[in-house]
């Protein structure tokens, strides 16, 4: 057996091609090829960066903060998104009181007179002013749960079958799990009562498609969190040559630190914020030939612009979610897709408005809008019926209808199947082409 090691090139070769996972575990782990693997392009195909998660092809890496001296010994985390009220916590206090509560002034979430939610998510109409009153008030609705959950366990019990809180649930395993939250959401707020102030860490735990959880290193919470991320991304990412990524898709839902040198290529971008102005995030991580993208897609439409440099010269601008009248009319990309536009707008006025818009503006040719209906094909022919009945100067042909432009061009409103579906779905497509 031919035991003679690998050349410089020869090495760079079979870097290349491993999959990044590997290449990051290996570029930790043995360190006289960590300088060598980093001159190497890392290609990944699908990068998500998300709350306290960042995803490499099919393998998950999360950081989130848990409470390590509970009670029962067991880790509880205490960051991410809440399941019971929804919401996002990225740090805790020393009592480990999330810090959406404590920008607030630190006081448990209650009913003030304007009907907020308490801190299980649920609306109280009782005015609590203390926290103390409020804290005792969810104390009592988790002890009702239980006294709940073990009537419902009796092998006699006949309350199953009518009581409203288990109706809302879909085993009792759900509803064993949903106290379990509740105590874990009572615990800060019984720590600072106690003036107990436990220790917490950030866990970083792996995962591989449908495979549990794997915590590969504990680091201790010093209270900031995206402090570590920022440790996390430098890990994976910094001193490399080129980071390619066919798609990169980033929701903001906290504020996300990037490194300086954290700068990666990519053509195809997934995005989900609250602003356009979000996008200027972006610009520092992309390098110069990432633009234009190929590809956009807006996965929570913005309600009042739609005006920003990335969004204006993107090759194809996919937006998923109800987009108003006025943001679809101010849109200048000439290809767009409308992934879950409601088919009761293609079947009223303001459908009829958005196709004489295009008449009056003399859309360029080239340009093409589609809806897709997520129905089956006579929803389609019911839409082209009903623009075909409000516009006079169309022509009808079988399937399509072409409405005469200026400037030697029609506008063709048509359906088709669609690519990506299994089902019976139909897609509506309106486009500006050459009269013929």
């Amino acid at each position: 057996m031919n035991s003679k090691p690998l050349t410089y090139d020869s090495l760079k070769t079979v870097i290349q091609y491993m999959d990044p996972n590997t290449r990051i575990l290996l570029s930790s782990r043995v360190p006289s090829i960590a300088k060598i693997e980093k001159l190497v392009p890392l290609r990944i195909k699908n990068l998500v960066i998300g709350f306290h998660n960042i995803r490499i092809n099919e393998t998950s890496y999360g950081y989130e903060i848990y409470q390590v001296d509970s009670t029962k010994n067991v880790p509880v985390k205490v960051s991410g998104i809440n399941l019971l009220n929804h919401k996002l916590t990225c740090d805790v206090d020393e009592f480990g009181i999330r810090d959406y509560i404590t920008k607030a002034g630190g006081m448990l979430p209650g009913n003030t007179g304007n009907q907020e939610a308490n801190l299980f998510g649920e609306y109280d109409r009782e005015v609590i002013p203390t926290d103390e009153g409020r804290l005792q008030k969810l104390e009592r609705i988790l002890e009702t749960q239980k006294r709940y959950l073990l009537q419902c366990r009796h092998p006699n019990n006949i309350l199953g079958s009518w009581n409203p809180n288990f109706r809302e649930y879909e085993s009792i395993e759900d509803w064993e799990e949903k106290i379990k939250m509740m105590e874990h959401e009572l615990l800060p707020f019984q720590n600072r009562r106690n003036n107990i102030r436990p220790k917490f860490e950030i866990h970083v735990t792996k995962r591989q498609e449908d495979s549990p959880h794997q915590v590969i290193e504990r680091v201790n919470y010093t209270g900031d969190l995206h402090k570590a991320e920022e440790r996390i991304f430098q890990f994976m990412f910094s001193k490399r040559c080129s980071i390619q990524v066919n798609k990169l898709q980033i929701n903001l839902g906290c504020s996300i630190r990037f490194p300086s040198e954290f700068k990666i290529m990519a053509k195809n971008l997934n995005f989900s914020g609250n602003e356009p102005s979000e996008l200027d995030l972006l610009i520092p991580i992309l390098v110069e030939s990432s633009f234009p993208l190929e590809k956009l897609t807006i996965s929570k439409p913005f309600s009042n612009s739609m005006n920003h440099e990335i969004i204006e010269k993107c090759k194809f601008l996919e937006l998923e979610g109800l987009v108003e009248l006025p943001l679809l009319q101010g849109l200048r990309n000439r290809r767009v897709h409308l992934e879950y536009q409601p088919t009761t707008f293609l079947i009223c006025e303001l459908f009829i408005v958005l196709i004489r818009s295009w008449i009056e503006t003399n859309k360029p040719l080239g340009t093409c809008f589609t809806f897709d209906t997520h129905q089956p094909k006579r929803n389609s022919i019911q839409v082209l019926t009903f623009v075909k009945n409000r516009i006079s100067e169309e022509v009808y042909q079988f399937g399509c209808i072409k409405i005469p432009m200026s400037n030697s061009t029609v506008l063709k409103i048509s359906y088709r199947e669609s690519e990506e579906s299994d089902d019976d779905d139909y897609i509506i497509e309106m486009a500006v082409v050459a009269e013929k």
